[in-house]
């Protein structure tokens, strides 16, 4: 018989061999597998798993194993994000999944650091990177600086940030670098009233930021340029050790003394100041804000006037730094603004002011030192006012220029036909930018109807003082001003009525001729003006103190072209 197979049952030897499970094969079959199940000659070799494989697949496969890098970039899958690298992917997913655990900022926050500076080189290479793409990116990147600093805290959900709840990492110099690149906001000139771009959180980062800058040699350098202001040394320090970030720290102190300054938190407007110019000495703007944070201290001491001997000792020690930091940003000033020469010429005038009237009430400073102190200072005060005027007039047209000129040159005694063009051509620039006159002028009127009213009260008021001290000789000056701004609405009405004002006040009083109007019962209406109505003996003094409208006391006023301080 035929030997036996594994089995032990003889095989029949016309039968085709057997296979390992003794069971006889077909010989018309493929040669089977090692599963015992017959392979279709159709079919594809199968692969490990004795399945038979789909040739499809295999070149799938191997196309994906040939082709280049660049080639399978591409994530199909993904409508959101189409044509985002897989790498950078990666990441994403990566940080979706660990923030949904609360992972993310593990390790101090290594992984999201890895993140950061990822994106950060991503770009700045892919200049030509699509604008959906780069958005992606600069989301993925408030992202990880959310997670890892808390920042931006207001409206975090609206900017699709989300919330993975992880502990947060302490800020770093390195760190405040790279938020500072990504939330950065340009300067706003000191000039402007408001910046949109700076928000309170924005201000609040920088605060912090300011808590990690190294102090290495900054102490130094701060005193140094204290003995500056305060007159003791000639020369402005050199900045602190040269580092390539001086720049970007000295505008954040210069932003953050800007916001106190026009929040009138003067003492800290003064401090942010200082530190900018530790880190940039000729900072024009820092220098200009300064001085202005000074000038507001002294008003406020001014307007105040609780102790005499305190505000004189204080005035000696402020006035002086007060100049130093005018006159530095002066100098610095290439831009050749008009807008600081203003402020420095409102703020002599304001300090004159208040000399005269030490000179003037001698009873309340009745110290010889004192009278003398501030006879000087009042004259040095007037003379470095007009100069600053006439500077800011060269520069600009404008209207407070005039105006404060005028006012100059009639306490520095000038020729009379020169004082009085001063007020007209204020009166005539604020014409031809479109001044209003309205039949009420209330507080807060627009149109610059307060300022124009001014100019208008300034011109009249010198007129009618200098024609009832020297009389008729001045007739002939006088009119040939007024007739130059007589087309214009306040003058057309205030004109023919000098003359009768003039003639009224010298009398003290007495009656006018009838004029044109009707009383209620059909009798002449008859108008009473006298010098005490008008107040022509205080008028040219009056805005000495600060009591006209507009800006005619040099510090008060509407609008930041015009007045010292906004009022």
């Amino acid at each position: 018989s035929a030997p036996c197979g594994p089995s032990g049952v003889p095989c029949d030897p016309t039968s085709a061999p057997c296979g390992p499970s003794g069971v006889p094969c077909d010989p018309t079959s493929a040669p089977c597998g090692p599963s015992e199940v017959p392979c279709e000659p159709t079919s594809a070799p199968c692969g490990p798993s004795r399945v038979p494989c789909d040739p499809t697949s295999l070149s799938t496969t191997k196309a994906f194993k040939d082709s280049s890098p660049s080639d399978h970039l591409v994530r199909p899958s993904s409508d959101k994000h189409e044509e985002l690298k897989l790498h950078l992917q990666f990441l994403r997913d990566a940080h979706d999944y660990l923030g949904s655990l609360g992972w993310c900022c593990k390790d101090d926050g290594c992984f999201l650091q890895t993140i950061v500076d990822t994106l950060r080189g991503e770009l700045q290479i892919l200049s030509a990177l699509p604008p959906k793409h780069r958005d992606i990116l600069l989301q993925e990147l408030e992202q990880c600086y959310y997670c890892l600093y808390g920042h931006p805290q207001k409206k975090a959900k609206a900017r699709g940030l989300a919330e993975h709840n992880a502990e947060q990492v302490p800020l770093t110099w390195i760190g405040a670098l790279k938020l500072t690149e990504y939330f950065h906001c340009p300067y706003s000139s000191l000039s402007e009233v408001k910046n949109t771009y700076i928000t309170a959180e924005l201000l609040v980062l920088y605060k912090r930021i300011l808590d990690v800058v190294p102090q290495e040699g900054k102490a130094r350098v701060f005193n140094a340029l204290t003995d500056y202001i305060d007159g003791k040394v000639d020369s402005v320090p050199p900045p602190i050790s040269a580092k390539p970030h001086n720049s970007l720290i000295g505008e954040i102190f210069h932003i953050l003394g800007d916001d106190s300054l026009k929040s009138q938190d003067n003492v800290k407007a003064i401090h942010y100041y200082q530190n900018s110019l530790c880190y940039v000495p000729d900072h024009f703007e820092a220098w200009t804000g300064l001085a202005l944070s000074y000038s507001e201290k002294i008003y406020k001491q001014l307007d105040m006037r609780d102790s005499k001997a305190s505000l004189e000792k204080f005035l000696q020690k402020y006035v002086q730094q007060t100049l130093r930091c005018f006159e530095k940003a002066v100098a610095l000033n290439a831009a050749m603004s008009s807008f600081v020469l203003e402020k420095f010429g409102f703020f002599c005038y304001t300090v004159q002011s208040f000399a005269s009237q030490i000179v003037q009430q001698r009873d309340l400073f009745p110290s010889d030192n004192t009278l003398l102190w501030a006879s000087s200072l009042r004259l040095k005060m007037l003379t470095e006012a007009e100069r600053c005027f006439v500077q800011a007039a060269k520069l600009e047209k404008s209207w407070s220029a005039s105006l404060m000129l005028g006012k100059i040159s009639y306490k520095l005694k000038h020729p009379t036909s020169a004082t009085l063009n001063h007020f007209a051509n204020a009166a005539y620039v604020l014409h031809t930018q479109g001044a209003l006159y309205p039949p009420i002028v209330e507080q807060g009127c627009k149109g610059k109807a307060i300022e124009a009213i001014e100019a208008h009260y300034q011109l009249h008021a010198c007129a009618l003082k200098v024609l009832i001290e020297q009389g008729k000789e001045m007739e002939e000056v006088v009119s040939e001003v007024l007739s130059k701004v007589a087309h214009l609405p306040l003058s057309a009405i205030t004109y023919p009525r000098v003359w009768e004002w003039v003639w009224q006040i010298s009398r003290g009083g007495a009656s006018l001729p009838p004029s044109r109007g009707k009383t209620e019962g059909g009798e002449d209406e008859m108008e009473v003006i006298s010098g005490r109505d008008l107040d022509v003996e205080g008028v040219m003094e009056s805005s000495d103190t600060g009591s006209g409208g507009g800006e005619g006391g040099g510090r008060e006023g509407g609008g930041r072209e015009g007045g010292g301080r906004e009022g």
